[in-house]
């Protein structure tokens, strides 16, 4: 969505690299992501598609908000998991950065 809406992605990337979310993976993926390196990723569509579905389960029982952004994460899985299950997430996140 940041590239879409014009941002630079190495300030992005740098902004995320230094902020609240800054684990070694989100650093790791975020500098791959700017170089559009989606090859050599290690886990498929369909296990992500997994773990965010029960994540949003999960959520859902215990707040009484609903998880919209989860939930639209889930949504972009499906679509993802639906044209290439066994695609690492690399793949993935290609299929589902794609422009309108």
């Amino acid at each position: 969505m940041a590239e879409q809406a014009g941002l630079d992605m190495n300030l992005v990337a740098e902004a995320m690299a230094t902020g609240a979310v800054a684990s070694p993976q989100v650093i790791r993926h975020s500098r791959r992501m700017v170089a559009r390196d989606f090859a050599g990723a290690s886990f498929t569509s369909a296990l992500r598609h997994k773990d965010a579905a029960y994540a949003v389960k999960l959520a859902e029982s215990l707040l009484a908000d609903a998880p919209l952004l989860g939930r639209a994460a889930v949504e972009a899985y499906a679509r993802a998991k639906a044209a290439m299950p066994d695609e690492d997430e690399g793949r993935m996140i290609e299929i589902v950065s794609r422009p309108k």
